[in-house]
């Protein structure tokens, strides 16, 4: 299993994901791992490992760009613009499919 930051554009932003490929080769099926509140952190990644030892293709996606994981309130605020504007959370997810 080989985890490794996956750099991409996510809707208009440079985003860091965490991309974790199984040891099998060949077609595999894929998985995107959206993270909760604070951002792409420790949690994200474990649970894309855990994927990868399934057998999965799995990328955690990275919704604020940059790879930035937030705290408390600093994590609130990283995901309002994402919950008051749906147009741009569905963007920015439907380029985490494509990447």
């Amino acid at each position: 299993m080989k985890g490794q930051v996956h750099e991409y554009d996510g809707g208009g932003v440079q985003s860091r994901g965490y991309l974790t490929l199984p040891d099998k080769t060949g077609k595999r099926p894929g998985v995107l791992v959206v993270h909760e509140a604070p951002g792409p952190d420790d949690h994200a990644k474990r649970r894309t490992d855990m994927l990868a030892g399934l057998g999965y293709v799995a990328l955690a996606a990275d919704l604020y760009g940059g790879g930035i994981v937030g705290k408390g309130e600093e994590a609130l605020k990283l995901m309002a613009p994402l919950r008051d504007n749906p147009a741009m959370l569905r963007a920015r997810r439907a380029r985490h499919l494509m990447s």
